[in-house]
Order: structure tokens, then sequence, then C-alpha cells
């Protein structure tokens, strides 16, 4: 993660997120051209440094795939704190950096696609309504039904989710290196099995009429979700983070 040599002057940096605007001016100060940068304009840029976790989602969702230097997102995701952020800005000047491959999660209904970082979850509309779920992985393109579940909801997440709303509905936390997901049913009716830690693809469907059921990515609804109309899960294209010397993940241990 080391080079000679200095980015050239004229790339640009966008920001987006908290702050945005005094961090662009930090860049600046560090001998760099930055903008402020709307999410959908990130692509534009030859690198965006995302502030916050709700900037970073923010990018995913307008399919931007990097690279990315999130600043001040939790641990769960390799990133930089704030107050470490010169130095992260002097190591993107120096071209002292590396990159890795956020994993990215797919979810498709029909003939829509939708891309989320933490986790999507089928839920039913109203509080406390309950609906019934089927959860099938696929091995060896054959589909095999581990659980029908009565529950509010099925939440998927991929490791960086886990520590989120999956853990707190009884879920655990997934190692990145793995490439499984946790599949937690919400508020469920029975309790035999908490969850699942299963390998894509993965396949959620509403297998009960009456309470109407949505899907939220990344905790944004984004469509219905029709009976009997399944929802295939499966890895997207990876979001490209930057590492600096800076970055830490709740993983790799603070220094």
């Amino acid at each position: 993660m080391t080079s000679e040599n200095r980015a050239d002057p004229q790339s640009e940096i966008g920001v987006v997120g908290e702050d945005e605007a005094a961090i662009a001016d930090r860049v600046r100060a560090a001998g760099a051209s930055a903008a402020v940068v709307e999410p959908a304009g990130a692509a534009e840029v030859d690198t965006t440094i995302a502030v916050g976790k709700e900037a970073l989602i923010s990018l995913v969702r307008e399919g931007v795939t990097g690279p990315v230097l999130p600043v001040g997102v939790d641990g769960s995701v390799p990133g930089v704190q704030e107050s470490r952020l010169d130095g992260a800005i002097e190591s993107l000047l120096n071209e002292d950096v590396g990159t890795t491959d956020q994993p990215l999660l797919r979810a498709s209904v029909g003939t829509d696609h939708y891309v989320a970082l933490m986790d999507i979850m089928t839920v039913t509309e109203e509080p406390a309504k309950i609906s019934e779920f089927t959860i099938e992985p696929r091995v060896r393109d054959r589909a095999r039904t581990v659980d029908r579940v009565r529950a509010d909801g099925v939440v998927v997440a991929t490791a960086a989710g886990t520590p989120g709303y999956a853990t707190a509905a009884g879920g655990p936390v997934i190692d990145p290196a793995s490439s499984a997901v946790s599949v937690v049913p919400v508020g469920p009716f029975r309790i035999e099995q908490t969850h699942w830690t299963l390998e894509l693809p993965v396949t959620l469907t509403v297998a009960r009429e009456g309470a109407a059921v949505s899907l939220l990515v990344d905790d944004a609804e984004v469509a219905p979700v029709p009976t009997d109309e399944p929802v295939e899960l499966t890895w997207g294209e990876p979001l490209t983070l930057v590492l600096t010397e800076q970055s830490r993940s709740s993983f790799a241990g603070e220094q």
C-alpha cells in the first residue's frame, strides 16, 4: 500500500454527506481538487469521500461502485474516523492507499432490482401483522426450503449489516471474510429456529395472502411484495472501498 508518486492534483475528490463543505475545504487545504457532489454525481469524480453511514448507503442506492473512502461510519465497514481524516487525505494524495471489495446484496423482484449495503427485509406494512414466508437457499442449482415461518417479516443481512437490526432480532454477527448472510425472522410466531447462516443465492417468498408485505432495502421501503412472487437474493457488483493506514473496522480492531 505504498507509492512514491503523488496523485495528479487535477484529479478530483468528491465529498458526500455530513459537513461535506467543511470536509471539501480540508481536502483543498491539503492541495487536492475537491467538490461537494450529489450521490448521483459521484461517478464523475475520481474518488468519493462518504461522510457517515447514510452517505455511503446513498452512493450504493445510486449504483456508485467506487472508489469510496468511508469516513465516520460504524466499524462494520472499513473506514476512517473524522479525527484521522487529514492523514487519510495525505495518503490519497501520495497514492499510499489500497482497495477492498465491499460485498453488496442484490434483491430482484420480477424485473426490478435493488442493491443493499447492510440488509434487505420483507416485512408486513402494518405493525404486529403476521404473514408467512418461505426461505429457500439454492444448492447445486436446486432450491431447498429450510423453513416456512410465520412472522412479521424476514431480514437478510450482509456481514456489514449484521451488527445492526439483524443482531437485534436475534441473529449472529458474521465475519466479513465469510461469504454467508444472516437470515433472521422478525417477530416470529414460533421460535424453534431463531436464525440461519446461509450462502447465496437465497429466495424469500410471501406464502400467505392477507397482510400486505413490503420490501425494505437498507431500511428504505422500495416496493410491495406480492404473494407467491419470489424475492431473489444474490451478490451484486461490489463497492470498491479505499483503504489507508488510518482505516479501521470493528473486526480489524483499533490502534
